[in-house]
């Protein structure tokens, strides 16, 4: 048997049903190799492909039950997990675009721009909605199955509590905050509220949104390995897959024709020539992370559809 660390970790990226049927076989093959002659190295290389296309495919996979679950499951994951990196994107958006028309235009380019934004952002809205529809299937769905660790059943409420946590803080820093202000200058001065409270709480808000977020990175991660989930929740998160990928896509889109509209705006106002604060190559970038993140999304969608087909042909 080889004992080439390369190999044995090329061996490892194989999903565990294959490892299980062909795995001695194909050591035995590898070491023929090597002592042919062929180099480890392209062993290697071979060995990551096949493992690709034995997680892309499933050829050969048996028609069991348990095994096509957890590969609806694992698929599920990488069809939502963009979703992750996404809101941090979408939170360097800072204003509402607004740019001056120019005589040159047939349609007022700020129009455009709103439009656009609005487009994005409604998109991200029913993003985010879709995602907390597809937390609340999973996380019932680990709840209802007592196989799933205790770890596991106390990490799929986590997220949960802190969301809940942060929208608390949120709403009451903004009834404590001074809502009556004098000003002298540039600076200006509370006449009521707590103003060292409410920035405190705001503080607060952001630490359980950032804990949310790495407790639904742990939550995916252990889901895609060790969750067994019920099939209605698979055939949930079908759904939710389809709809992220749409979503994404969407804003994505939105993106991309919002840089463009941005990298042509340069008009005059009162004889001063003006740019939007938003340049487009910010949002140009922003739109093709987006595209990366809706490839990746869309992959995921697609094997989660095909393993479901199998998954609920099996369940029946």
């Amino acid at each position: 048997m080889t004992n080439s660390g390369a190999v044995n970790t090329a061996f490892k990226l194989y999903p565990p049903w294959w490892r299980d049927r062909y795995l001695k076989e194909a050591q035995r093959v590898t070491d023929d190799l090597i002592e042919s002659g062929r180099t480890r190295w392209r062993i290697v290389f071979n060995l990551s492909g096949g493992a690709l296309r034995a997680r892309l495919t499933a050829r050969g996979m048996p028609m069991e039950a348990e095994p096509w679950a957890r590969r609806t499951n694992a698929s599920i994951v990488l069809a939502t997990a963009p979703t992750l990196g996404v809101i941090p994107l979408m939170l360097t958006i800072r204003q509402v675009p607004a740019i001056p028309g120019g005589s040159g235009w047939t349609m007022p380019s700020s129009h455009i721009a709103t439009t656009l934004y609005l487009v994005l952002l409604l998109a991200f809205v029913a993003l985010i909605s879709t995602v907390i529809w597809g937390y609340t299937s999973l996380s019932n769905g680990l709840l209802t199955r007592g196989t799933n660790g205790r770890g596991l059943r106390v990490m799929a409420r986590v997220p949960g509590y802190l969301t809940v946590l942060a929208v608390v803080l949120v709403v009451t820093s903004i009834v404590i905050e001074p809502h009556r202000l004098i000003y002298h200058g540039k600076s200006s001065i509370p006449l009521n509220g707590h103003p060292l409270a409410a920035h405190d709480l705001w503080v607060a808000a952001g630490v359980a949104i950032c804990l949310c977020w790495l407790a639904s990175v742990v939550l995916l991660g252990w889901v895609a390995h060790r969750a067994e989930l019920p099939v209605a929740s698979l055939h949930s998160g079908t759904r939710v897959s389809v709809a992220v990928s749409i979503f994404l896509w969407t804003m994505s889109a939105a993106a991309l024709a919002m840089s463009k509209v941005y990298s042509k705006q340069i008009s005059e106002l009162s004889g001063i020539r003006v740019q939007s604060v938003v340049r487009g190559q910010s949002l140009l970038l922003l739109g093709i992370v987006l595209c990366v993140l809706s490839i990746a999304s869309t992959l995921g969608s697609v094997l989660t559809s095909r393993s479901w087909k199998v998954t609920s042909h099996l369940a029946r």
